[in-house]
């Protein structure tokens, strides 16, 4: 996650996938590529389909279909990212997360939260980041690489002060 926005009553952080963007961009161009390919082959071939070249054609093309609409799912969720929004002012977080081909925003009290879990998974070497809230929840935020322990370690101290009410911008 990165810093958009750190002023003494607003913390904003935020976590958009750019590179993820592009490869799901071309996935889903190839999908779509692959689908008129078979399309067209297929249309051209009509007359001499029997019972088997009719389902296996249908399949393929429900496949490519299936590929083009989690391509751009995926794509999309890449796209607009995760954002989180502590606000001082209205004493609220406000978390906002791609869910399918809308935001699901989590409006909590700025008290609610403890501080910023983080959790290291040296399987698959990345940190995952969390919001600790006092109910004993935790919201998922984002991963980290874990060549990035630097700027989480960071990220969870900028978070920490600006909860406690200490601002360091």
């Amino acid at each position: 996650m990165h810093i958009v926005e750190h002023t003494s009553t607003r913390l904003v952080l935020q976590k958009r996938r750019s590179m993820m963007a592009v490869i799901m961009a071309l996935f889903t161009l190839l999908s779509t590529l692959t689908l008129v390919s078979i399309t067209l082959q297929g249309l051209g071939r009509l007359d001499t389909f029997d019972l088997m070249d009719w389902v296996g054609w249908i399949m393929w093309l429900l496949v490519a279909l299936f590929l083009i609409g989690f391509g751009s799912l995926a794509l999309n969720a890449s796209l607009r990212g995760t954002r989180c929004t502590f606000n001082r002012v209205t004493e609220t977080v406000t978390l906002q997360q791609p869910r399918g081909w809308s935001m699901q925003t989590i409006e909590l009290s700025l008290y609610a939260v403890s501080h910023l879990a983080v959790e290291k998974n040296d399987e698959v070497r990345v940190f995952g980041l969390f919001l600790a809230l006092r109910d004993g929840r935790r919201l998922p935020l984002a991963t980290a690489s874990i060549h990035d322990e630097d700027q989480v370690i960071t990220l969870r101290q900028i978070v920490r002060q600006f909860l406690q009410g200490t601002h360091r911008p």
